[in-house]
């Protein structure tokens, strides 16, 4: 990450949310800086949801030379693509391991001392909320204890200091899940919408073994002293130390808090699943697997955007790592960008998807509306896309000249920003240096909300 100076001052408001589209820590394979990026995130992840995508230095075949990744499906290396073994042989592993997105019912099904505490919390908050009276009792005997969270099985007696801060909301989750899935079976009864509940892909299972993680790939950009020769290897007993290790430094985001929910029947997390806030629908993919027709994450896509009550949630966003257009003079990533774009572009037009947010490229820039790779005279028709890889690493070259659907670009680190009322989004590129706007774009939503319930209402009376 990039250091921020010292006249920087953080937002006083917490975010509602945070979004991260791939290339997360940049380990590569690298246990340690794992931890370093896990602490560094962790004053805001563990305090709202964290929601990260897939990007190519997570992802990759496994060094332990596995065809299988924790997706269940093997590494995506088309003939066209530049998709190679940045991620040091990590395969998704790591990154699955630490972050809990909604759409994984099964947690203890994953294996790992994380998805093990994590599952603990969550059935320890459903069984409070269905006896009230014995949760404030035991809460009560806890707090005499001195222990509030459980731990790793086996872990030991550090066991107790498992990041009480990460699991803090996991006692408001459960409680709005069983708030959300008794909407959604009422809803059913009356024909409003399909029950959707909890249903795991079941591709994800166990977390595949690894070996070797403490190896640095060729070329590796992260090589230091503190990081030379071979670190843990990661698997399931390395995992069950985390009791014993620094909360800090592996903290699970298990992102589950009210009015977060999965529903969809075959996500496949965090891979590709959904999520909604507010009046937001998410649907986040993996540009580091198969995204062609008759894929199965391109299946999973259409029945997920066929799904949106566009009452409840009137935008659509899609967010994936790579880029569908790409800024010149990046020749590789417009390839793969472009066969992107060919497998599910005209799906998301389809659906009419609001916007879409990628990264990869290290700059910001966002496009027009824009379909087939032009500009299109009417918003509704094409979709603005917004490419923030601005986190940290080294900027990316950018030449003046550039395709007329590209609006702004600005080659300087930051984050982005929506604001979302109603009908009405507000994007903002924010600059880490001075905390100053950068870019800003305000839209309206393609499908009405207004109109979206007043369809729906009529349908009702029809059936």
């Amino acid at each position: 990450m990039h250091p921020l100076p010292a006249t920087y001052k953080p937002p006083t408001m917490l975010p509602a949310w945070g979004t991260h589209a791939g290339d997360l820590a940049y380990a590569d394979g690298k246990y340690k800086v794992w931890d370093s990026f896990m602490e560094q995130i962790e004053p805001l992840a563990s305090r709202v949801p964290y929601m990260i995508g897939i990007g190519n230095h997570e992802a990759g075949p496994c060094s332990s030379g596995n065809d299988l990744d924790p997706s269940g499906e093997g590494p995506y290396q088309p003939a066209w693509g530049n998709y190679g073994s940045e991620s040091g042989g990590e395969c998704g592993a790591m990154a699955a391991h630490r972050f809990v997105m909604p759409g994984q019912v099964n947690l203890e099904a994953r294996g790992g001392a994380f998805a093990a505490a994590a599952a603990a919390e969550v059935r320890t908050s459903t069984a409070d909320i269905a006896n009230p009276k014995a949760a404030a009792a035991d809460a009560g005997a806890r707090n005499a204890g001195g222990s509030s969270v459980p731990g790793s099985a086996g872990s030991g007696s550090g066991s107790s200091v498992f990041n009480r801060r990460a699991l803090a909301s996991s006692r408001a989750a459960a409680a709005g899940f069983m708030r959300e899935e008794a909407r959604m079976e009422s809803a059913a009864v009356v024909g409003k919408v399909e029950p959707q509940l909890w249903e795991g892909s079941g591709s994800v299972g166990k977390e595949t073994r690894t070996e070797g993680y403490g190896d640095d790939a060729p070329g590796d950009q992260n090589d230091d002293d503190d990081n030379e020769g071979r670190e843990d290897e990661f698997d399931a007993a390395s995992a069950g130390k985390a009791g014993s290790h620094a909360a800090s430094a592996n903290t699970p985001v298990l992102s589950l808090p009210p009015r977060l929910t999965s529903r969809r029947k075959s996500p496949n997390p965090p891979f590709w699943y959904s999520f909604e806030y507010g009046p937001v629908h998410f649907s986040t993919l993996s540009s580091e697997h198969d995204l062609e027709l008759g894929s199965t994450q391109q299946s999973w896509l259409e029945s997920d955007l066929a799904a949106v009550d566009r009452c409840r949630t009137p935008w659509v966003i899609v967010m994936l790592h790579r880029p569908m257009y790409v800024v010149y003079p990046h020749k590789d990533n417009r390839v793969v960008g472009d066969h992107i774009r060919t497998s599910i572009e005209d799906l998301l037009l389809e659906y009419q998807v609001d916007v879409v947010v990628s990264g990869h490229v290290h700059t910001y820039y966002r496009s027009c509306s824009a379909a087939a790779g032009k500009c299109v005279s009417d918003e509704r028709k094409g979709i603005v896309h917004l490419v923030v890889g601005t986190a940290g690493h080294e900027l990316s070259n950018v030449e003046d000249d550039q395709k007329d659907w590209c609006d702004e670009v600005i080659n300087d680190w930051g984050f982005g920003r929506f604001d979302v009322d109603g009908d009405t989004l507000r994007f903002s590129f924010i600059r880490t240096g001075d905390g100053r706007v950068g870019d800003s774009l305000t839209l309206r939503a393609k499908v009405s909300q207004g109109e979206a319930c007043d369809r729906r209402r009529e349908e009702r009376v029809k059936v």
